[in-house]
């Protein structure tokens, strides 16, 4: 037996379930368990009693199927930037091993799917002069970020979310199926998904708007915690200074020591 928080699994469950998935299925204390767990903000650890590593939509209907089977409730990891619990005794899925990325210069389209980090797009449209509403950090993952809204410190002020330019979402709904999800087809579903990280499915792959963007000036200040008070004062004055082509966004974060963190955990995400 194995599990956490009450929920145990059987080992033959446990050998069903490697035997539906192309990626790893873990368990806590196997080996690798821990880096597939690793988040970047210390505040959202994650404790599930077992891991899926899917590899493809077919992976990530499996792993829900089984969590309902089994009354396991579900969290997902893309970039670490999706969660919505901790997982504590249920079934996390990570994302990282679906990379796909397609660029319509066209169209100013990308399609992504759920592992898809913001440094893995923007060299793709750069090549056409063209740039996503993207996050305040190049390692945040985009389906994750794109779910809890996508403010942007490039073009927030003048186009809006990353959520306002998404054309589709494909989503593994509670019941296992994939769903193709548009404003036309699923219009609530569309709505729910975009803007609040509620857990209504596990998004697989979305596909979005990118913009013509030639050049930018950008970067980022970090402060100590001791200085959040002035540091916030000084922030809320100078913004009505400023004209509408600049964005800014702050984050407080409790960090991690990355001398001590696996190594995915070293990277914002």
């Amino acid at each position: 037996m194995f599990g956490m928080a009450g929920v145990n699994l059987r080992l033959e469950d446990a050998m069903a379930l490697r035997n539906t998935v192309g990626g790893p299925v873990l368990e806590p204390g196997s080996e690798g368990c821990e880096a597939e767990c690793a988040t970047y903000n210390l505040t959202c650890g994650l404790r599930p009693a077992v891991v899926v590593g899917a590899s493809s939509e077919l992976d990530v209907r499996a792993a829900v199927r089984f969590a309902v089977r089994h009354g396991l409730p579900v969290a997902v990891k893309s970039a670490a930037h999706q969660m919505v619990s901790s997982a504590q005794g249920g079934l996390l899925i990570t994302a990282q091993r679906m990379g796909r990325i397609s660029v319509d210069a066209q169209e100013r389209t990308v399609r992504v799917e759920a592992g898809v980090r913001w440094s893995d797009v923007l060299p793709r449209t750069a090549e056409f002069g063209l740039a996503p509403i993207v996050g305040s950090a190049p390692n945040v993952g985009v389906v994750g970020n794109t779910l809890g809204g996508g403010q942007s410190p490039l073009l927030g002020r003048t186009l809006g979310y990353a959520a306002d330019h998404v054309r589709w979402l494909s989503v593994v709904t509670a019941d296992g199926e994939l769903r193709r999800v548009t404003p036309q087809s699923e219009r609530d579903l569309f709505w729910a998904l975009l803007g609040g990280k509620g857990n209504f499915g596990v998004v697989t792959e979305i596909e979005f708007e990118v913009f013509p963007v030639e050049r930018f000036y950008g970067g980022g200040l970090y402060f100590a915690g001791e200085y959040l008070a002035q540091v916030l004062e000084a922030w809320r004055a100078w913004l009505p200074t400023v004209r509408e082509d600049m964005t800014s966004s702050m984050d407080i974060q409790r960090l991690p020591d990355t001398r001590r963190c696996p190594s995915r955990c070293a990277a914002p995400s």
